[in-house]
């Protein structure tokens, strides 16, 4: 996904140049914030999942970027197009991290290295998707189409929250606090 938004961003820039009657500086200063905010979701979303769970805020992170996806494509203007395109980079940037924890706690160690290696990889396969949405998509129906179509990865937040399994280190750890804040809590030392 993060690919694909990416390549899709790159790929349309001329349009928003155009549409919104913006110069090139107002377009790089408004993907440079865009760029700050997301790395902040770098951060923000792995303290979340430590706290709440891998598999909850993963399908969180990623219904969030779904459905503000769409929102992109409703931007009446160029400041509004940064606003929400901002919290669709910070939720893709989250994604990453957290899908990066999940595999990492939940696949089995001689694994790991492959799938994460598989994972981090794929970016290329959502650049190439994306010159295939602008390719048949945006020359047909503009560059609000290409960030529509993204709405139907929601469906995928159903997916992680129903049917994966919560990472088993979560699990542990959560497990391993709350012995240890009972046996405080009974005035016992650790």
């Amino acid at each position: 996904f993060d690919g694909m938004d990416g390549a899709i961003l790159a790929l349309v820039a001329p349009l928003f140049l155009k549409e919104f009657q913006i110069d090139l500086a107002a377009y790089r200063n408004g993907i440079q914030i865009t760029g700050l905010i997301s790395i902040i979701g770098l951060f923000a979303w792995p303290c979340l999942a430590d706290r709440s769970g891998r598999r909850n805020i993963l399908a969180l992170n990623i219904a969030v970027f779904s459905l503000a996806m769409p929102a992109v494509a409703l931007a009446p203007d160029w400041t509004w197009f940064i606003v929400i395109y901002a919290i669709v980079r910070f939720a893709l940037n989250g994604e990453w991290a957290v899908g990066s924890m999940l595999v990492a706690e939940t696949w089995p160690a001689r694994l790991r290295g492959f799938v994460l290696s598989v994972d981090r990889s794929a970016w290329g396969i959502g650049a190439a998707l994306a010159g295939t949405i602008v390719t048949f998509v945006v020359t047909g129906w503009g560059w609000r189409m290409a960030y529509i179509l993204p709405a139907g990865v929601a469906f995928l937040a159903v997916y992680v929250r129903l049917l994966c399994p919560e990472s088993p280190y979560w699990v542990r750890t959560q497990d391993r606090k709350h012995r240890i804040q009972t046996r405080l809590a009974a005035g016992h030392t650790l």
